[in-house]
């Protein structure tokens, strides 16, 4: 898990906006991860990150359903086969994150903005603050037994003796005196929190539940790459796409940055796989 949360700490140093960026763990250029990886329930860990990270979801076509398709062209299935249907965990686990995201976007006017930050628990688990969600995800898959885990005032955000919700099972619990929470983690499931007034669409602006003013990370904001550095585009957002196009490796002193970003996309995504795919080893 510490080399999840390095490639967080490392998006967030090189991109200027990370919020812009899209976020996937399948797609029709590599092989579909739950056929790769045979307990489910890290596949539902996986399944779950795009929603709770920074920028925008994306979700591949059949992995609602559970397809289970191998390397290309093996994992563009033609979906109409197999009828479209409602009453798949993933589905609904799906269902379950958008509407998550959609209440933590109407609670917190800069929830598209703000940077997540993620911690490693233990050597199996993480959690991500991104107010009003919270969540943990692990890779100690379905055979794991039930673990204590305590979250700390500054990894929930949330106000002291404050109800919330784990919007994929249901359970409704509540911080301490200080804002911590305690929660297990059941056969390796993921839990992604919600403030129950959030959930229920009851929340009257965020100090209805954050524990303090919210406002963009500075500290993570301060560690950006300014413009014109080596690890960030020439020009601003926004300018002609002959910078743009410089910037991805077309131009004068492009071709190095242009590597460095298809190196961090595949590190990114070999992170993502060793995280799902090694089961109960230390990372």
């Amino acid at each position: 898990m510490a080399a999840l949360v390095e490639m967080i700490t490392r998006v967030h140093r090189l991109f200027f906006d990370p919020t812009l960026l899209g976020s996937f763990v399948d797609n029709h250029d590599f092989e579909r991860l739950a056929g790769m990886v045979n307990d489910q329930v890290i596949v539902k860990n996986a399944a779950v990150y795009p929603f709770v990270n920074d920028g925008i979801p994306f979700m591949y076509s059949g992995q609602e359903h559970g397809l289970r398709g191998g390397k290309d062209p093996m994992n563009r299935e033609a979906i109409w086969l197999e009828g479209y249907p409602e009453n798949t965990p993933l589905y609904h686990l799906f269902r379950s994150l958008n509407a998550a995201r959609r209440a933590a976007i109407a609670s917190n006017p800069l929830f598209l903005t703000t940077l997540m930050s993620a911690r490693q628990i233990d050597n199996h688990t993480v959690s991500i603050t991104k107010p009003p969600l919270l969540s943990t995800l692990s890779n100690y898959g379905s055979g794991s037994t039930a673990i204590p885990i305590y979250l700390s005032p500054l990894q929930t955000g949330y106000k002291p003796l404050l109800p919330v919700i784990d919007t994929i099972s249901g359970q409704i619990f509540s911080t301490d005196p200080r804002g911590g929470l305690t929660i297990a983690i059941v056969r390796g499931e993921p839990r992604v929190f919600l403030p129950l007034c959030v959930h229920l669409g009851q929340a009257e602006g965020v100090t209805s539940w954050a524990s303090m003013p919210l406002s963009v990370d500075t500290n993570i904001i301060s560690k950006r790459p300014t413009l014109g550095s080596p690890s960030s585009p020439k020009a601003k957002r926004g300018t002609s796409m002959t910078n743009l196009f410089s910037w991805l490796g077309h131009g004068k002193g492009g071709s190095s940055m242009a590597l460095a970003c298809s190196s961090l996309f595949m590190k990114s995504r070999q992170t993502l796989k060793d995280w799902t795919v090694t089961h109960r080893l230390d990372l």
